[in-house]
């Protein structure tokens, strides 16, 4: 898609103000970059492949016809070489769309298996990386590098992948109605940002439940994009739900509702056979969600065995938040798909965010002859998401690359945590993914990260911040002062905020026993006691607020005989520190601030005598996350940096640790788990074996019993034993899982012991963090690339195309690695010489029965022809040599029901080139 297919463009920028008319949008890939495969063995193929052509506006050449009598269930590895992937390579070079092409749709009546010796493999992954051998020496290549790279598919496609790779999806159902909701469903999702939630279920098939594991993980990260809903439950049915935007699990079987989901929902379980979508099988099949109204689903066509890295990862819906589309974010998500079938509408994107745009100075079917000028302008709506290039496509086939606006060398990024300055400068021949990588390695340096206690994981575009801490609080702050400069003499301290230490006390009313009402007002947030007096002498303390801040109470022993004084005492903490140090990132004097427990003020003096303010910290306890961007040396300012938070988030994930069992066990044999909560309590809890038939398991079902009954584990800093399960060889494992969210109440210290005999592990204390990255507060940061207003004029010289008709695209992207298209569309006559032509649809109205044979008629104005084509869907359909007047015969049952344009090429002896407009006919059955 990036390589020049034929120089027919000068370009220049122009920023331009005038705005045109004609704005199409498409996102997250379109129906310019998809080939459309079609079964012409199949009445049912053909349709779905013409109703998907309309509906996403796939260009006529991009559709390819194969013939395949041989079922829709499976085939030989050789038949899936001849029947599909030959003649799909060979299409997409014979017509020049090699680079242009990244979406593979298969129109239903096609195998999804593929019988490769040994192994079977599903169709769509062996068009995505090849057919692929799980034994010998080939088990490496089963692994999807392009899997969680966040990065544009074109950059990033999969390392193993056999000179070819597409993103394959299937399109297939029990009907050609549910085939067709497919399509509508992933339609109406585009730019849609549904507010529906996306369910993730932990059921109670411990074999097929295990993705339960990175649920957490997924939610964290949706919950930083902050236009997603996902949480997780524990359900072994989806049956009665309604109104989501996903759903994962784990059953072999289950029962689900239709309209169950909304427009380009995803939707799947882990379980064995899910991708035999048809033939016998016991096991519920992908087909179930797609009945329900998914978009998409995901399956294996063979057993996979438990092995979570052959099924999606709950992070396809973050993918989907971010915008990716909906093939992008299952492959994004699937380590091993080469026995996993994907089918749905590949380009639903329901959260990617399309920008406006017009031609400028050119007017829909304008006549151009010559070298004519043409303009095209795109407006991003915010700053996060820029433009960055702009493409020309005519008549749907890639032409230019316009602009390209990327990571410009000589920009600096910086980002602040918690106010220490961290600085990259974008190198020559960056791009985001180096960008983002280089940003990370800087936040990941030691002597950084000593200080900042954070480190960075880089994802395509995005990097990922995991603080380390657990206690916020103990972090240092950093305070940069523009105003002055390293070693410049001033000097700094630190005070609590104006308030903080002396609370107003108004008395607002009385009750009818004789008690006062008091309201405490104050704008700081350190604790204090409110004490009472009679007599100025002895005061008593009657009302303490550890949290700080304004408050009412009531003094029930006041009187109305005597009189009753009130103050407000303030137990204030030490101030904390304030420390110049040094830095090259820092635009000014850097400041270190230790042992902040309460919000303070930051002052400055150049006498110790004179203090000013310069900054007050109300944020305690959480890290700070500023970013930003400057021109640096470069001439353009066009590389981005953005943080998804302004401070790191706490997570609402439970702590995590599993414990294992083994050795024997006899009548008598006890089991006992000490725990130590995170406020120093500790409690043990322990059980003692009674039966001569039990197992470890037996003994651990006990435990938890116990345990989860235990009043003093039950609330938000305890913890609860889960998973129970039997292993091998008669061990037995569980969960323990903290009740509280976040790493501290992770913290919470369990140790098993036992009698003789039984073998533990883990044997020591324990904290309950084995989860701990998704326990770690978190934050994003993203770079882009672009501008937020992107133009362009251009010279199109039109002697290089056939006179005639013909369509202009031009497609903005967005400048991040999700990519997003915004299509706006120009038909225009090109006139250089006297040549014309003329289609006639003999006996074709704008709708005709499937059924019939029909005749096209093109007439040209001049003889000297050598030849007359006919096009249609799938292209060529006939070419006639050395006549002014033809007709053409068209069977309706080749190209199938549904919409198809007709247009000819005439060509004449001399090299002249005349491109007819399009007609389009709708075929259908009586």
């Amino acid at each position: 898609m990036h390589r020049f297919v034929r120089r027919i463009l000068l370009v220049s920028a122009l920023w331009l103000l005038a705005w045109g008319a004609c704005f199409d949008a498409g996102a997250g890939g379109s129906g310019l970059n998809t080939v459309v495969i079609v079964n012409q063995d199949s009445t049912n193929s053909c349709e779905l492949g013409n109703y998907f052509c309309e509906q996403r506006h796939v260009p006529p050449a991009n559709v390819l016809f194969i013939n395949w009598a041989g079922g829709n269930t499976n085939w030989s590895s050789d038949d899936f070489q001849t029947n599909l992937l030959t003649p799909l390579l060979n299409m997409l070079a014979a017509r020049q769309l090699t680079a242009q092409v990244d979406y593979v749709v298969l129109s239903m009546d096609i195998p999804f298996q593929t019988v490769y010796g040994a192994e079977v493999n599903s169709t769509t992954s062996a068009l995505f990386y090849g057919l692929q051998d799980d034994t010998g020496t080939y088990w490496m290549n089963v692994t999807n590098s392009y899997c969680a790279s966040e990065q544009i598919f074109d950059f990033a496609k999969p390392l193993t992948a056999p000179g070819y790779s597409f993103l394959a999806v299937m399109i297939t159902a029990n009907t050609l109605a549910q085939a067709k909701a497919i399509v509508d469903q992933g339609v109406a999702s585009d730019g849609s940002f549904p507010s529906q939630p996306v369910i993730l279920a932990k059921s109670s098939d411990s074999t097929r439940n295990v993705r339960y594991h990175a649920f957490d993980n997924a939610i964290f990260n949706t919950q930083l994009r902050g236009n997603y809903a996902m949480f997780r439950t524990n359900s072994d049915s989806p049956y009665g739900l309604s109104g989501l935007l996903g759903y994962q699990t784990g059953l072999a079987s289950f029962s689900i509702s239709s309209n169950t989901f909304m427009p380009g929902a995803m939707a799947d379980s882990m379980t064995s056979y899910g991708g035999i979508i048809f033939g016998p099988n016991s096991q519920t099949t992908l087909l179930a969600f797609i009945a329900a109204g998914a978009a998409g689903s995901y399956g294996t066509v063979t057993e996979p065995g438990a092995s979570t890295q052959k099924f999606p990862d709950p992070q396809n819906y973050f993918y989907q938040a971010r915008g990716f589309s909906l093939a992008e974010c299952y492959y994004q998500s699937v380590y091993a798909p080469y026995e996993g079938l994907v089918v749905g509408e590949p380009l639903a994107a329901p959260f990617a965010q399309t920008a406006p745009g017009g031609w400028v100075g050119v007017v829909s079917n304008a006549v151009l002859s010559g070298t004519a000028q043409l303009g095209a302008a795109f407006s991003a709506l915010d700053a996060c998401h820029p433009l960055h290039r702009v493409d020309l496509f005519v008549d749907g086939k890639y032409s230019q690359t316009l602009t390209n606006l990327g990571p410009r060398a000589g920009n600096v990024l910086t980002v602040s945590l918690n106010g220490y300055p961290i600085s990259y400068t974008v190198p020559m021949n960056a791009t985001l993914p180096t960008v983002a990588a280089g940003l990370a390695a800087q936040l990941n340096a030691p002597a950084t990260t000593n200080l900042t206690k954070a480190v960075a994981y880089a994802h395509g575009d995005r990097i990922e911040l995991h603080s380390l801490a657990t206690n916020g609080l103990a972090l240092p702050f950093y305070f940069t002062d523009p105003g002055a400069t390293n070693g410049s003499g001033n000097y700094y301290s630190t005070a609590f905020p104006p308030g903080a230490l002396s609370p107003q006390l108004s008395l607002i009313g009385g009750g009818s026993d004789g008690s006062f009402h008091v309201h405490v007002e104050t704008s700081g947030t350190l604790p204090y006691v409110v004490q009472a007096t009679g007599n100025f002498l002895s005061w008593v303390s009657i009302f303490t607020n550890q949290d700080g801040g304004s408050a009412d109470f009531i003094d029930p022993q006041a009187t109305t005989g005597g009189q009753r004084f009130y103050r407000a005492v303030v137990s204030a903490p030490p101030l904390p520190t304030a420390t110049v140090v040094s830095s090259t990132n820092a635009a000014g004097t850097l400041i270190r601030i230790d042992g902040a427990v309460q919000p303070y003020v930051i002052m400055e003096s150049t006498n110790q005598a004179q203090w000013t303010s310069v900054f007050t910290n109300s944020q305690i306890g959480s890290v700070e996350v500023s970013a930003g961007t400057s021109l640096g040396s470069a001439d353009v300012l066009s590389t981005y940096l953005n943080a998804s938070e302004p401070a790191f988030l706490n997570s609402t994930a439970n702590g995590l640790r599993s414990f294992c069992l083994g050795g024997s066990l006899a009548v008598g044999t006890w089991l006992q788990l000490n725990v130590v909560k995170t406020n120093g309590v500790s409690l043990a809890i322990s059980v003692t074996n009674q039966s001569s038939s039990a197992a470890l398991y037996d003994l651990a079902q006990q435990l938890a019993a116990a345990v989860n009954a235990t009043p003093g584990l039950q609330g938000p800093d305890g913890l609860d034993v889960e998973d129970v399960s039997a292993g091998a060889f008669g061990t037995a494992s569980f969960n323990l899982r903290a009740l509280g969210s976040g790493w501290n109440a992770a913290e919470i210290g369990a140790q098993l012991t036992a009698s003789a005999g039984v073998n533990l592990s883990p044997s020591t204390q324990m904290h309950l963090d084995s989860n701990q990255s998704d326990l770690q507060p978190r934050d994003h940061l993203y770079v882009t690339a672009g501008a937020n207003q992107l133009a362009v004029t251009f010279l199109l010289d039109t002697t290089q195309l056939a006179d005639g008709f013909h369509e202009l695209e031009a497609v903005a992207y967005e400048g991040s690695d999700v990519h997003t298209q915004s299509r706006i569309i120009l038909p225009v006559q090109i006139q250089n010489s006297s040549l014309a032509a003329t289609l006639t649809l003999l006996d074709m109205g704008p709708t005709a029965p499937v059924q019939g044979t029909y005749h096209v008629q093109v007439a040209a104005n001049t003889n000297g022809i050598r030849a007359i084509s006919l096009y249609s869907t799938g292209g060529l359909l006939n070419s006639i040599a050395n006549q002014s007047n033809v007709m053409f015969t068209v069977d309706g049952l080749s190209l199938g029901a549904g919409l198809h344009p007709f247009y000819a090429l005439v060509q004449t002896s001399s090299g002249g080139q005349y491109l007819t407009a399009m007609q389009s006919v709708r075929l259908v059955y009586p």
